[in-house]
């Protein structure tokens, strides 16, 4: 077996669960396609799987001879997050040879491209995060059209590894030199307005209406003529063949950064929030049925001096938060790394683990406003056991970390307790934001 059959096995194809990975759905008597990247928990990262379903609905597309159209997003509130993380990390392996991260780059990028075999216009329609790599779907297709608020970032140079997929190639071609190297040297992120502008992307919407927006286009070129739309797409588009120099020289660029000591510290740290997030809330499920767990077996267990007691403690490390006092509140908080603390990261939400990651992030919290009031009337605590205790209470968080608006908000914090031979110290904080009520029809 070779270093790249290797590789792949690690991320083996899947091509069996295309429903799950990639949907593919069809409006107007099939004349229109929908294909969706779908893996919304982790932000729709492209990974080797989602590659091979990407291929099989595209090979699909191609023998449906009333088709006219095709719209291409992401299922959830963003398009994606660029290459899947895992997948960066194993070909970081220093047991892995240049000559197999070049040929996995070539299957990778291959994967992808074969967007371009689509037989008619294609429209990516983007919202929310378009990072990474995923930008390459704003320069293949036919027309892009973007949410006025989506977040771009092409992100290569920040982590130390080289462009791939020709978008080094692709982007000056679309923008200009000096936009490109704004956009990829730099690595500055750019709003789908501001794609708009620069014509990175064809137009941008009002937040909320991109996929209608990208479905009356659709159906635009649907109603024209098939033998005239599809040669003049394929007139238009940048053909495979131009993209191959580019691409053999992405592979062999990004097996040598692949390498680097500096990419695998770099890759290890990226985009927390998405990532880390997931893992929180696998944790949030176990958390949560370990309590039940509990409440089933002890049902009866109380002890009104302990509770009265975690009451107090709770107080007290609420105003130790709202004066911004660190120290008082890492006196309050069990010194384990088993710790946890969910809570707004830069990007996406965030599991802190251990009392240090913990009181570094309330650090950078407190450079900015926040402030929770606890609704203590309606608070409740309740024994689990002699050792365990868990506090349920209403509140409204103010904060403005991680560009969220400081106006105060409605959470339900869920905060576990371990009874420790210094007394009680919270072990768990798990806010739950608290939507609002519908609007009565």
């Amino acid at each position: 077996m070779t270093k790249v059959q290797e590789l792949e096995k690690q991320t083996p194809p899947n091509v069996a669960g295309e429903t799950n990975k990639v949907q593919l759905a069809f409006l107007d008597g099939r004349s229109i396609a929908i294909v969706t990247l779908n893996d919304p928990g982790l932000g729709n990262p492209m990974s080797p799987e989602m590659g091979d379903a990407f291929t099989a609905v595209v090979a699909q597309l191609k023998q449906l001879e009333g088709l006219r159209a095709v719209i291409v997003r992401g299922a959830g509130e963003h398009f994606s997050v660029g290459g899947h993380k895992d997948m960066l990390t194993k070909l970081a392996d220093p047991k892995l040879s240049a000559e197999a991260r070049h040929d996995f780059m070539l299957g990778f990028y291959d994967r992808w491209l074969s967007l371009l075999d689509i037989p008619v216009p294609v429209i990516a329609a983007i919202e929310g995060d378009c990072i990474g790599v995923a930008p390459i779907f704003a320069c293949v297709s036919d027309i892009c059209v973007a949410d006025e608020s989506a977040n771009f970032q092409i992100t290569f140079a920040g982590l130390g590894l080289y462009p791939g997929m020709a978008i080094s190639y692709l982007v000056p071609k679309i923008v200009g030199a000096q936009q490109a190297a704004l956009m990829m040297v730099a690595g500055a992120p750019f709003s789908g307005k501001q794609a708009a502008e620069c014509a990175f992307v064809a137009k941008s919407v009002p937040k909320g209406t991109v996929h209608a927006e990208a479905l009356k286009i659709a159906r635009q070129i649907a109603a024209n003529v098939d033998k005239v739309t599809r040669p003049l797409t394929q007139a238009i588009r940048v053909k495979r063949s131009e993209l191959q120099p580019t691409l053999e020289s992405d592979a062999t660029r990004q097996a040598e950064s692949y390498s680097t000591q500096e990419f695998r510290e770099r890759i290890a740290k990226y985009l927390p929030g998405w990532y880390e997030s997931h893992k929180a809330v696998k944790v949030l499920v176990s958390v949560l049925a370990f309590v039940c767990f509990l409440l089933s077996h002890h049902a009866g267990a109380s002890d009104s001096g302990s509770e009265q007691e975690i009451r107090s403690i709770y107080k007290n490390l609420i105003d130790a938060e709202n004066r911004h006092d660190l120290p008082a509140v890492r006196e309050l908080v069990w010194n384990s790394p088993s710790t946890l603390f969910v809570a707004k990261a830069p990007v996406g939400w965030h599991g802190y683990w251990g009392i240090d990651d913990v009181v570094q992030h309330l650090h950078d919290m407190y450079q900015q406003p926040f402030r929770i009031d606890p609704i203590y009337e309606e608070e409740k605590v309740v024994l689990l056991t002699s050792e365990f205790a868990e506090t349920y209470a209403p509140v409204r968080i103010s904060v403005a970390y991680g560009g969220q608006n400081p106006a105060p908000k409605p959470f339900v914090m869920v905060l576990l307790w371990i009874h420790t031979p210094a007394g009680w110290k919270m072990t768990t904080d798990i806010p739950i934001p608290v939507p609002p009520d519908p609007a009565p029809h």
